[in-house]
């Protein structure tokens, strides 16, 4: 292909994707895809001989049938406009540009949809695809964060089915599986992915509505992935009764214990011999805390907003315990969002501990200030009813305009 075939087509094909031709859902039968030569600054009527060139060029796509050329009636060897075949454009697609046809890509991304569609059964991925078919039948293509080409857009669904399937697991394995490479998800998809999440994962919209920003290992802990399995730790007399008949007594462990995420699902059920069980969601605390456990305590390490496995944990260590329940969290707004979606989502009886007043004020020295912003947000959070039994420590923290992260505890004073 020519300077000037590629320069003239790429102007009829941009024209061509702009217009209602290429959305195989609208009414385009009338309207012409031309362009006027004298907006051409190379087709100089002065210069016979780029006149000669580009004529021969441009005859020889209308050769092809791929344009048509309208000449000057008065200087009749004057191009004055080209006008693109659109029987032919699909043909100009794969010849020039090595690719589908905006129209036949619409088709193809319309049937990838509906049969999505009928085999995908999460609501949110259902959302997602509900709008895309109604984008598509609008715009003609799908939104830009969905993927920049249709090899693209067939692997984020991939990673979608997966997801829909409960096949989650580690996220390396997954992308060995789907594509034959352990970093294609993290290195080509993942961002195209968590734009997805951002719009429609309801964990994720859920902590966005609190004024919490998940981290991305969160996110993908919400959804059941991971890089490695997840680790639990605690240190407290529980019995673990495996499916073979086997006892695990993690007791004797008086430094800690740590159970590999996989074992969950060699569990049958636990005991756990103490009057009270005590969340702890800093790990420098768990491990400080430890050394001061009484024998009728359980301490177990928390983390951070808890994935569908430890949730899983959570669910089985509450089925074989019947004390009281305590989550001890940094004193903040992720501490407080924290300690509100453990109780409604796993321990209905659950306290604060260390999350008081009291606490606050002691160790109101090593708070780090917080900006107006944060402030706003707690002044939102301060509305909900499921936060009020930290109403008095919010309205410390927008009086002092600090809040208190969980390090700060172990320092004496």
């Amino acid at each position: 292909m020519s300077k000037h075939q590629k320069q003239l087509l790429d102007k009829l094909i941009q024209k061509y994707e702009n217009s209602a031709h290429a959305n195989p859902n609208k009414d385009n039968s009338k309207r012409r895809i031309m362009f006027h030569l004298k907006s051409y600054h190379a087709y100089d009527v002065q210069d016979f001989d780029s006149v000669e060139e580009i004529n021969a060029d441009m005859e020889e796509l209308q050769n092809k049938g791929y344009i048509q050329i309208v000449y000057d009636q008065e200087h009749t060897n004057h191009m004055k406009t080209i006008i693109l075949n659109l029987e032919h454009v699909n043909d100009i697609y794969q010849e020039y540009y090595g690719k589908q046809s905006k129209n036949d890509e619409a088709q193809q991304l319309s049937q990838l949809l509906h049969d999505y569609q009928e085999k995908i059964k999460t609501p949110w991925i259902q959302s997602f695809i509900q709008d895309e078919q109604a984008y598509l039948v609008k715009n003609g293509t799908l939104h830009k964060y969905v993927g920049k080409d249709m090899e693209h857009i067939k692997q984020l669904f991939m990673v979608l089915d997966y997801i829909d399937e409960g096949r989650n697991n580690f996220m390396r394995a997954m992308s060995n599986a789907l594509f034959h490479d352990t970093k294609y998800f993290e290195n080509e998809l993942k961002s195209s992915f968590l734009s997805l999440i951002h719009r429609y994962e309801p964990n994720y919209l859920m902590a966005k509505a609190d004024d919490y920003e998940m981290r991305e290992s969160e996110i993908f802990r919400s959804l059941g992935f991971q890089l490695y399995p997840e680790e639990f730790a605690w240190c407290a007399p529980i019995q673990l009764y495996l499916k073979d008949g086997t006892c695990i007594d993690t007791t004797p462990f008086q430094k800690g214990f740590i159970l590999n995420g996989d074992m969950l699902s060699d569990i049958e059920h636990m005991e756990i011999q103490a009057k009270r069980l005590v969340l702890i969601e800093n790990k420098a605390n768990y491990y400080s805390r430890i050394k001061e456990k009484r024998p009728d305590e359980a301490i177990v390490f928390a983390g951070g907003h808890f994935s569908p496995v430890r949730k899983q944990l959570y669910e089985c260590m509450r089925e074989g315990f019947h004390g009281e329940i305590y989550l001890s969290s940094d004193i903040d707004l992720g501490g407080f969002l924290m300690f509100a979606r453990l109780k409604e989502e796993v321990f209905p009886n659950l306290k604060p501990y260390h999350m008081s007043l009291d606490i606050y004020e002691k160790y109101l020295k090593y708070a780090r200030s917080v900006d107006e912003a944060y402030l706003d947000k707690i002044e939102k959070a301060r509305d909900r009813e499921d936060l009020t039994i930290f109403h008095d420590v919010m309205d410390a923290i927008l009086k002092h305009r600090k809040a208190l992260e969980q390090e700060a505890m172990i320092i004496k004073s």
